[in-house]
């Protein structure tokens, strides 16, 4: 009878235990089902908060508000930000206007004009952002296309030209005032030191790209200041010359004094022999050349970005043909291969710190020993431009063949 007691009590002891398993059985997806459902709840509500965050970015970013700033003419000029519709004068600006702002700048043009060097920037400029080959021409200063300016509705009108442009062509700026459309004045070329870095300060704003801005103008005021701390105040200076590489064996072109590569070779500590022969952008004698024997000649041609037989071919037709000239092969930088070209509208460009610094080097080597111009203008194109330091070439020296 114990026996059979036991047995039945280990049956329903058993059954009991086979029950509540089944039963936890049962409950384990409730209780899973509970958990997902909540922690579902919870990533819904996270991820609703991040859109919302993002969605609240975006709108400040593209809010709208109204700003008056002062161009480099002194005109104030009333804009509505973000910029979202901007006409450019014409290419080579691409390089000044880019590196203060960043790639806002390719996303906002809509128009942009024409010049003689624009082949070579619209191709470098393309490769990088192909979508750039599809911009309207607005036509070249001074006979810019009215209506096609009109027909783009731009946000503004960015232009690299000063108080010559706003002589020589009222009709384009009242044209423009009445229909609207605002006109930012950005010359480059009024002092090659100092306006790149106005331009950006006032780029920065109207692109609110501040902090990447000051970043371009300190690192090219640094560029100059260690020029001028290390070229020498007292003692002999080289004597140089310029002339523009758009001469040839016969006839001599012009010769910058006090603008452009005049203030070039002057800040590089050259002594620059067509000060006292010549005003600003005239032709030297050249009688008086061969008497004055310049240490070093610089031929500004149309070298820079493109292939090298481009670069090549207008050196070949102003480097040289200057050198075959009638007494040139006397002259002691013609003997010494002291001979160079550079591309000649990068007067008006960023890029001048690394010319200034090169002609430095050459007329101060002891001076600049630690300096590499060519190491600085690489890390310049790595850092703020968006075309690279091989599409094209920035320095030719005579005899030398480039590949």
């Amino acid at each position: 009878m114990r026996k059979t007691f036991k047995g039945l009590l280990s049956f329903l002891l058993v059954i009991t235990l086979i029950l509540s398993l089944a039963s936890c059985a049962k409950k384990e997806p409730e209780i899973k089902d509970t958990v997902k459902e909540s922690i579902t709840a919870e990533e819904t509500g996270v991820k609703d908060a991040v859109e919302e965050s993002i969605a609240t970015e975006e709108a400040e970013d593209t809010e709208k508000k109204n700003i008056t700033i002062v161009d480099l003419t002194g005109r104030e000029v009333e804009l509505e930000l973000p910029l979202e519709r901007v006409i450019i004068s014409h290419w080579e600006s691409l390089e000044a206007y880019s590196a203060p702002v960043g790639e806002k700048i390719f996303d906002s043009v809509v128009g942009i004009g024409e010049s003689g060097g624009m082949e070579r920037y619209q191709n470098a400029y393309t490769k990088h952002f192909p979508h750039l080959s599809e911009l309207p021409s607005i036509g070249m200063v001074g006979s810019y296309d009215l209506e096609k300016i009109l027909s783009l509705e731009p946000d503004a009108f960015l232009i690299n030209f000063g108080e010559g442009f706003i002589e020589r062509f009222p009709e384009v700026v009242s044209t423009l005032d009445e229909a609207g459309i605002p006109m930012v004045f950005l010359p480059l070329s009024d002092d090659p030191f100092t306006s790149p870095q106005k331009a950006a300060k006032i780029l920065g704003e109207i692109y609110q790209t501040n902090e990447r801005a000051d970043e371009f103008i300190n690192y090219l005021d640094n560029k100059f200041a260690l020029i001028e701390e290390r070229v020498p105040e007292d003692g002999e200076k080289p004597k140089v010359y310029h002339e523009a590489g758009s001469g040839s064996r016969d006839e001599y072109s012009m010769s910058f004094t006090n603008s452009g590569w005049g203030l070039i070779m002057a800040f590089a500590g050259g002594d620059n022999i067509s000060v006292n022969n010549v005003n600003d952008k005239g032709r030297i004698d050249p009688e008086y050349l061969l008497e004055s024997d310049p240490d070093f000649i610089f031929i500004t041609s149309g070298m820079g970005y493109g292939p090298a037989e481009a670069s090549m071919e207008s050196i070949n037709n102003s480097v040289g043909e200057y050198v075959l000239r009638t007494g040139w092969d006397r002259l002691k930088a013609v003997q010494n291969n002291d001979v160079y070209s550079y591309y000649h509208n990068h007067q008006r460009s960023p890029l001048v710190f690394y010319y200034t610094m090169d002609m430095a080097k050459m007329f101060y080597p002891e001076e600049f020993s630690d300096i590499d111009p060519e190491a600085e203008l690489k890390e310049f194109f790595d850092t703020f431009l968006y075309t690279d330091y091989e599409d094209g070439f920035w320095k030719y020296k005579l005899g030398e063949k480039l590949e």
